[in-house]
Parts: structure tokens; C-alpha cells; sequence
């Protein structure tokens, strides 16, 4: 009976890592549904940009990781900027939360381009926040403010992840309106 007992703890336990979708890495920081503060991985330091996963034989992406050298951005750019349409989306439904200082227990800024190419827990942002939005971790909804935290729409979350699959990378000095 207790090898079972250790056996079955020991399937749980990998199951419930197997099923989840979203790096356990990261938690929701902050209030939760009901005002309950969910746990959450600490502020990582400063430091430089990642380089990204190393692409496998057919130049695809390694897990976890962006293609590397191929993440590298245009060296003709003088400004690097956010994209108009991903910085309206990060306007709308971003930055109540990750501003400059931050807000609601949101661990990074996400107001300019540079910003997204920080680490946070090992990982380029952008890398982070592509998970974050491909598993529905983010937009955090179960957050209790007023006006209420609203999901990304459809068009929203495409322009995001074409965004972020292409590297995050930035354009040129743009001034968006």
C-alpha cells in the first residue's frame, strides 16, 4: 500500500507538469480572483539581451527560444521603435499594469521596444510574453480593477503573436499617432 501510495504521488506530480500549458516559472503577482495574491517569480536583474534558442536543421526555432542570429535586428536601424499597431495594442490593454513604475504586481514595462528585449527569469520578454498570451495567462482577467482587465480580442492577440514570432523586431524612428 505505500508503494502505491508513492507511486501514485509520484504520477500526479508529473502529470500536473506535463498538462500545463504555461512556464511554471511565472505566476500571476498581485491580487487575484477574490483579492487573493497568487505567487510569482521575483524582478530579474538587469542584464543584457538574450541571444535566443539555437535553430535546429531546418532553421526553425528551438524550444523556448527564438532562431538566434536570425533575431538579431536590422543593423540599418538607426531608432528602434515599437510597430504602430502592436504599440496600440500594448496601450490598450498592456500598460494599466506594465508601465514605468510598475503596476498591479506586473513584474516588467512593456513601453518601449527595448523593453521587450530585456530578460525576465532567464528568457527574453518577448519570448515571456508570447507564452503569456498564447496559453491566456495574460491578459491577467481574474484581477479586480476598475474598469475590469479585458481580454485581447482575436485581432488583438493575431497582431501580437505575428509580432513576437517574428523576433519582436523593431522599425525605424516611426511616430505613431
Amino acid at each position: 500500500m505505500r508503494h502505491f501510495a508513492l507511486w501514485f504521488g509520484a504520477l500526479a506530480s508529473c502529470v500536473s507538469f506535463a498538462c500545463s500549458d504555461h512556464d511554471p516559472e511565472i505566476g500571476h503577482v498581485g491580487g487575484g480572483s477574490g483579492g487573493v495574491g497568487a505567487t510569482g517569480g521575483a524582478s530579474g536583474a538587469g542584464g543584457s539581451s538574450a541571444t535566443g534558442g539555437s535553430a535546429g536543421a531546418s532553421g526553425a526555432s528551438g524550444a523556448g527560444g527564438a532562431a538566434g542570429a536570425s533575431c538579431a535586428p536590422d543593423p540599418g536601424i538607426q531608432d528602434p521603435v515599437l510597430p504602430c499597431d502592436v504599440d496600440a495594442v500594448l496601450e490598450a490593454k498592456c500598460r494599466r499594469c506594465h508601465t514605468e513604475p510598475q503596476a498591479n504586481g506586473a513584474p516588467f514595462p512593456l513601453l518601449t521596444w527595448e523593453d521587450t528585449q530585456g530578460t525576465y527569469v532567464g528568457k527574453p520578454i518577448y519570448v515571456r510574453m508570447q507564452n503569456a498570451i498564447e496559453t491566456g495567462f495574460m491578459p491577467f482577467t481574474a484581477l479586480t480593477l476598475d474598469p475590469p482587465v479585458e481580454d485581447l480580442t482575436q485581432q488583438e492577440k493575431d497582431t501580437l503573436l505575428a509580432w513576437l514570432a517574428d523576433c519582436a523586431k523593431p522599425v525605424d524612428g516611426v511616430v505613431c499617432p
